[in-house]
Order: C-alpha cells, then sequence, then structure tokens
C-alpha cells in the first residue's frame, strides 16, 4: 500500500471515534455539565475519561464554555490551576464547582453526580497548608443588622430555592419554616463567595437541618425536587397569582381559591365577591404595578416628583429610598421620602402631591391636545392660537375647554 493510502486509511479509521467521542448515549444528568482539564492529564486519559462520562450520561464538553458547572483537574496545584482557567475563559468562577479527580471517580463508580464535599473541591485561596477550602463562616453574625449585603448574589442557586420554600410555607400558614428559609436566604446572600460544598457553610448562622437538605440536594442534582413538586402544585400556583395583585394577602388568596377560583379574570366576574379599595387599585393596575422599574426610570420618576413638591412646598426635602438607594437596577416599585424642615407643615402635603399629580396627567394630555388638535399652545400662563397669532382670552378652566371646543371635565373626573 503506498503512502497515500494509508493516509487515507487513518482517515476512515479517525470519523468512528471522533462521532463516538461525542457518544449517542442520552443525556441523564442534565443539570450538570463537565469539562475536564487536560493540563498534566494529558489527552490520551481525558479522551478516555470523556468516553466514560459520556457513556454513563454525564454531559461533556470540549471547551470551556459558559454551560460548564463543573471543572475537573488532576494533579494540578490550586494557584497554578486557577490561573490557568481564568486565562482560558473561565469568568465567573462564583457559579462552576473547581473539583479534583477524585469527584468524578466518585461519581463514575456511582453512575452519577455525587455530592460534592470538602475533599473534592480545589479552592482558589487555600488557607491551610494541605490545600483545604476555606469556609464561609468567618466574622458572620446572625443578625442582617451586622452583615454587609451588597446586590451581588454568589449564591442566587440557593436563595431563590429557599424564597420559594419560604413562600410556600407562609401560604401553608407555616411561620417557623417561613422565617428558617428566609434568613436562611438572608445570610446567603452576604457570603463574599460561591458555596460548592455543604461543609462550607459549618457554622454559619440559621442554617438548619431542612436548608441543609435543601442545598445538598442542589449540590447533588443541580435542582431541588422539592421546589420542582411546589410548582406543579394547582393550590400554589393559584396563591401565587392571586397575591400577586396589591392589597391580596395569603388568607384572601386562600378564601378565592376556596370558592373554586383560578384566574384574575374568575375573580372579576364572580358577583358574590367585594374588593376593597387596595384591592381594586390592584386589578385596575394590574399590568403596570406588574412590571419591572428600572433604575433610570426610577430617577425620571423621582425628577417629576420633586418638581411637583417643590411647586406646592419649596423647602420640602425629597430623597430615594428603597431598593435602588441599595444599588438594585431593577424593582418593582419605587420609594421616596418626603420631609418637612418645620414641625407641622407636612400634614396634608402628601395629598396636595397626589392631587397635583393627576392633575399632570391629565393637564399634559389637554396640551398635546392643544398642540396637535388646534394648533394652539396651552401652558400654566396662557393659551396662544398659532393660526390667529393671539392669546385667547381665558379666566377660567371652563373657557379653556371652550377654547378647545371640549366638554367640561370636572376635576373629580380627572383620575387619568
Amino acid at each position: 500500500m503506498n503512502h497515500a493510502g494509508m493516509l487515507a486509511l487513518v482517515k476512515k479509521r479517525k470519523r468512528p471515534v471522533e462521532a463516538g467521542a461525542q457518544g449517542q448515549v442520552e443525556v441523564k444528568f442534565k443539570e450538570v455539565t463537565l469539562y475536564l482539564v487536560e493540563r498534566k492529564m494529558g489527552s490520551s486519559r481525558r479522551n478516555f475519561l470523556t468516553s466514560l462520562a459520556r457513556s454513563k450520561g454525564f454531559r461533556v464538553e470540549d471547551v470551556l464554555s459558559d454551560d460548564v458547572t463543573h471543572v475537573v483537574a488532576e494533579d494540578n496545584q490550586a494557584e497554578v490551576l486557577w490561573a490557568w482557567l481564568m486565562g482560558h475563559g473561565l469568568r465567573d468562577a462564583s457559579r462552576v464547582a473547581v473539583l479534583d479527580i477524585s469527584w468524578f471517580t466518585d461519581s463514575m463508580r456511582e453512575g452519577r453526580p455525587v455530592r460534592v464535599e470538602t475533599r473534592h473541591c480545589i479552592q482558589n485561596t487555600p488557607t491551610g497548608t494541605d490545600g483545604s477550602p476555606p469556609t464561609a463562616v468567618a466574622n458572620v453574625s446572625q443578625y442582617a443588622c451586622q452583615r454587609r449585603t451588597t446586590t451581588e448574589n454568589h449564591n442566587k442557586i440557593f436563595t431563590d430555592v429557599m424564597e420559594e420554600l419560604a413562600e410556600s410555607s407562609e401560604f401553608n400558614e407555616s411561620k417557623g419554616p417561613c422565617l428558617a428559609f428566609r434568613q436562611a436566604a438572608s445570610v446567603l446572600k452576604s457570603l463574599p463567595s460561591a458555596v460548592h460544598c455543604l461543609e462550607a457553610i459549618q457554622g454559619l448562622p440559621c442554617m438548619g437541618e431542612h436548608t441543609k437538605a435543601v442545598m445538598e440536594e442542589i449540590l447533588t442534582f443541580g435542582r431541588s425536587f422539592k421546589v420542582e413538586a411546589i410548582r406543579c402544585d394547582e393550590r400554589y400556583q393559584a396563591l401565587k397569582l392571586f397575591t400577586s395583585v396589591f392589597g391580596v394577602g395569603p388568607k384572601t388568596a386562600e378564601k378565592w381559591y376556596r370558592r373554586g377560583l383560578r384566574s384574575l379574570q374568575e375573580i372579576l366576574t364572580e358577583p358574590n365577591i367585594q374588593l376593597n379599595r387596595m384591592q381594586r387599585a390592584g386589578f385596575l393596575y394590574y399590568s403596570d404595578i406588574s412590571k419591572a422599574v428600572s433604575k433610570a426610570e426610577a430617577k425620571a420618576l423621582g425628577c417629576i416628583i420633586e418638581e411637583t413638591v417643590h411647586w406646592i412646598a419649596p423647602d420640602a426635602i425629597l430623597a430615594l429610598t428603597g431598593g435602588f438607594r441599595r444599588g438594585k437596577e431593577y424593582g418593582h416599585d419605587v420609594d421616596f421620602l418626603l420631609t418637612m424642615p418645620e414641625m407641622g407643615k407636612e400634614e396634608g402635603l402628601l395629598l396636595h402631591v397626589i392631587d397635583r399629580l393627576k392633575d399632570q396627567q391629565f393637564g399634559r394630555d389637554l396640551r398635546t391636545f392643544a398642540q396637535k388638535e388646534r394648533l394652539m399652545l396651552l401652558d400654566n400662563h396662557a393659551l396662544y392660537d398659532k393660526t390667529k397669532k393671539l392669546c385667547l382670552l381665558a379666566t377660567t378652566e371652563e373657557d379653556i375647554f371652550a377654547h378647545l371646543g371640549l366638554e367640561y371635565v370636572e376635576p373629580w373626573q380627572r383620575n387619568a
């Protein structure tokens, strides 16, 4: 056989190997995506371990990508490995478990992803001579007022689950578990790095057995089966929907659910349900209230309110508070604090501001109508007719409406 024939034979033999490397076996553990570090491991051993993992139903990536959840290395020093990973595309280290080959071999032996333990972890900044990972417990107080918690949450995979479990407990009137899950989520949000091993939370406050069991499940399987069951529960979904309406609490939502109601439309069409003032507003403005508010929108709203407040009370002080003051990019509402330097002057101020804002919702449209439909300019001082090039005489609001050819709308009918 000549050289060209040998080369063609080699190519033909390679194709089945390459096709088989990806594997035809169904992926069983879709929540886990592995990446095997070739450094120190070698390409031949890496290829063998990749094929082994895929044959057992694991997903293995050939390149380091955002989909990777578990990085596995062999015989690498922590500092050198982390420097190599950062130089090869690992950007968000908080969401990836960087593990020793021992976790991989344990998982292959069990035929499933095993729980990540301390001995499996390769930490970026080891604290001991043996390379053991630092725990998250240092200087974490049981009181939120003694913890520094930024908007950067390194443990969102846990806190989202904890908050759903807390909400479910609240619907079931289980105050103890509700508080426990909320406190655990609060502590986890304050940690400066992600938790990859259950042992890393030993000694942390507010970490009860139920919380640890949930975290162990997430560390092992990448999700919480308890929460997945809750999400499929009809009662939970109905109560979650009903309480999303402003003015509706868990008890009212439960009462509606027991009456056989399952949608907001059913509530609105039920003749025997009497909504209170807040609930009526909640349904009326549901689409607006349910939308997220951006920081830019909050600042723009602040400018409008500040202008309105100073028009009524020039010495009033307006300050943005709530989530946006804490640095959030989005929120479900905007909170302002309105103060007066002199005691007593604050009485009735808020009502005046609200009335003024209502007039401005309405007044803006009135000015737009004047300009677009009547070729007139309307401001706080005059009504100018651009066609006739003169200011129209008006001493009352009724006169303004008459000049615009509009039927007069009473102030109490201007809640636009």
